[in-house]
């Protein structure tokens, strides 16, 4: 680590000696005003003439650090990263900083970047100091309980025991098995469950083993052939162009041209007419009747 040092030859005068800059009178920043109007505002910078250290050399220049005050040195520091670092956290060596004339030494301070391997990337995420991960779970599993196994990050394999899945949308929870927090505790480890169905399977041999538990109705009226696909999500609804006429349809675009009439504190007779006979269109909604914007349907 590069960090100045105010030079021990002139004590960070520059010079033989120094003397009060007349610019700022010692202070080190200088005021000016800036009218507009009847408004003065009072700017603060820093003094162009002694750079803010107060006083200017004078007399022969230091022949150390030529003029400069300081001079720099190298130092090689130790960092110990402590288990369960986290992203953006600081670890600070107070007092190791640069070195300026009349002020605190000030710190050195490390900001820890962590990077994944492409394994931990796509297979564990964090928050705070818990782990989240999937861990693969049979069928004879999910029916009557069993092991899984699971390698954690550092590399040991875990035998987990566990009871028959009850709930799908639950996790294993393995406590202490997360990060080590900054106050000693250890967070948790949650394993979502991936469930694996073998893809062939005697069928008549499962289901001696494994019957239905569900009956068949005593009437069908048809039987139809499924697949299986993602859930749809709902959008919001589209009245335009739908191809149909009809008191539904009226009573959307009723309340469409309400809204533009309430915003435009216009009269609303001539137009609810002609929506209830569904005659309407947007050539005949313009200016002529109030309304600033065609409205569409």
């Amino acid at each position: 680590i590069k960090k100045n040092n105010i030079c021990i030859t002139c004590k960070g005068k520059g010079a033989e000696d120094t003397k009060t800059c007349t610019r700022c009178n010692g202070v080190g920043k200088i005021q000016s005003e800036i009218r507009r109007g009847i408004f003065i505002t009072i700017e603060e910078r820093e003094c162009d003439t002694c750079k803010g250290e107060r006083s200017i050399p004078i007399g022969n220049t230091c022949i150390t650090c030529k003029g400069k005050k300081y001079t720099q040195s190298e130092n090689i520091l130790e960092v110990k990263i402590r288990a369960g670092v986290k992203e953006g956290e600081k670890i600070v060596f107070s007092g190791m900083g640069d070195e300026k004339v009349n002020c605190k030494t000030g710190d050195i301070i490390f900001i820890v970047s962590v990077k994944d391997s492409d394994k931990n990337k796509s297979l564990f995420s964090r928050i705070g100091d818990d782990i989240l991960a999937e861990v693969k779970v049979d069928l004879i599993t999910v029916l009557v309980g069993g092991s899984l196994y699971f390698e954690h990050l550092d590399g040991k394999v875990l035998e987990i025991f566990v009871e028959k899945i009850r709930n799908f949308e639950e996790c294993v929870v393995l406590q202490g098995e997360g990060f080590l927090g900054e106050k000693g505790s250890r967070g948790n480890l949650y394993l979502k469950l991936n469930y694996i169905i073998p893809r062939n399977f005697d069928k008549e041999k499962l289901l001696s083993v494994i019957p239905p538990t569900l009956s068949r109705p005593g009437k069908v009226n048809g039987s139809v052939k499924g697949r299986y696909g993602a859930v749809p999500v709902q959008e919001e609804e589209e009245y335009e162009n739908v191809g149909f006429r009809g008191k539904y349809w009226s009573n959307k675009i009723s309340s469409k041209i309400s809204n533009k009439i309430s915003s435009n504190k216009i009269s609303s007779s001539k137009i609810s007419s002609k929506i209830s006979s569904n005659k309407i269109s947007s050539s005949k909604i313009s200016n002529n009747d109030g309304i600033s914007k065609i409205i569409r349907y």
